[in-house]
């Protein structure tokens, strides 16, 4: 027990040879002070001169000094009044402590007070961790101890909540690095703690997030769905929502469709922690209806043609009713067809309504294997 014969050599110092160690190279040698109890009266305490204490320390088995003792702020500790000054052996209070009493205030008040070697010095524990992985990836988790006291010993445990995820020891720089593969997907409040060690006080970092998800992205348009004329433009804007840590390039496009076009501005983005956004324009043709509507007159016209020319065809004068059926059904066809044509011409009808066309287009954006489809609603009038 080191401390002890430390102890005896102090007692014995105070006597006389506590000023000839003033000179040596100082230490930090890390030790609590706690005052039990204070302003304890009396003629003992009145009696007693005030030598002053500065809590020198000697190695045990060289004698040679090893500094002077100091607290966990890194000051020297100072007692003045100094009356007695032991360690317990006899199994009472703390094994560790150095119980001291003094009389302080010129003798006026008492002092009774204890000493506390190790854990001391205040650490403090930095936990760092990447904000995003792949299910199955490996994950570095480091954590740094810092102290004014030097480089601790000892190691570090890492946490995911209430878990223990690992464990890993102090480097010569105070570093500890755990790599972990085993976190399932979703959300991870990652915290590491170090229990100190015979100079340095215990400390826990702040939690750090960490998610676990595929490298993937979500699309989407807004709006959905756009109401034009013929002729004219409508606009949306492609949003891309970056998961799992997702930051490639992505491109956009949609399918070649008559009297359609589409253009992206930019045609390629790059998310980068957050959401990367596109203009798509999307352009008709004044003949986007009108093209439509004369497919419909050519062919209600080419089918009362085909029909009417086969009703008077040579082959049906052979029949002794013909010459008055063919006549009536002729004239009968030639008038539906007639009113037929005429109505195709004020429009074409897509979902029971005159002059509009609905058109569905696909928007495609993909980045190498990744592909993601989302539809957008174009009613043309």
């Amino acid at each position: 027990m080191k401390h002890k014969i430390a102890a005896n050599l102090l007692l014995f110092l105070i006597g006389g040879l506590l000023l000839a160690a003033a000179s040596a190279t100082e230490q930090t040698i890390p030790y609590r002070q706690t005052n039990l109890a204070s302003n304890l009266k009396g003629p003992g305490f009145a009696n007693h001169a005030n030598p002053l204490l500065q809590n020198y320390a000697f190695d045990s088995t060289t004698g040679n000094f090893a500094g002077q003792i100091k607290d966990q702020d890194g000051n020297v500790i100072v007692n003045s009044g100094l009356h007695a000054l032991a360690f317990r052996s006899d199994g009472f209070g703390n094994p560790n402590s150095l119980y001291l009493t003094a009389g302080i205030n010129n003798a006026q008040d008492g002092l009774f007070s204890t000493i506390t070697s190790g854990k001391g010095l205040a650490t403090t524990l930095i936990l760092e961790a990447p904000a995003n992985a792949t299910p199955g990836s490996t994950v570095t988790l480091t954590a740094t101890l810092n102290s004014v006291g030097g480089i601790a010993t000892g190691q570090v445990v890492f946490h995911d909540g209430n878990t223990v995820v690992g464990a890993a020891p102090l480097d010569v720089t105070g570093v500890a690095a755990l790599r972990a593969n085993t976190l399932a997907d979703g959300a991870h409040f990652l915290t590491a703690s170090y229990s100190g060690d015979e100079k340095f006080g215990s400390s826990s970092s702040a939690q750090v997030l960490v998610t676990i998800a595929s490298r993937d992205f979500a699309l989407s348009a807004t709006p959905p769905t756009s109401t034009i004329t013929a002729g004219q433009s409508a606009v949306f804007d492609v949003a891309i929502m970056p998961t799992g840590g997702f930051a490639d390039p992505v491109t956009f496009s949609c399918p070649a469709m008559a009297e359609i076009t589409c253009s992206f501005n930019p045609s390629l983005v790059t998310p980068n922690s957050a959401a990367a956004t596109t203009r798509l324009t999307v352009s008709t043709s004044a003949n986007l209806l009108g093209q439509t509507r004369s497919m419909a007159v050519s062919g209600f016209l080419l089918i009362g043609l085909a029909v009417a020319g086969t009703l008077t065809s040579p082959k049906q004068r052979t029949y002794r009713l013909h010459s008055a059926f063919a006549r009536v059904a002729a004239s009968s066809l030639a008038v539906v067809t007639l009113a037929l044509t005429l109505a195709s011409c004020s429009g074409y009808i897509t979902n029971g309504q005159a002059n509009h066309r609905t058109v569905a287009i696909p928007v495609t954006a993909q980045s190498a294997s990744i592909t993601h489809v989302t539809t957008i609603s174009v009613s043309v009038h």
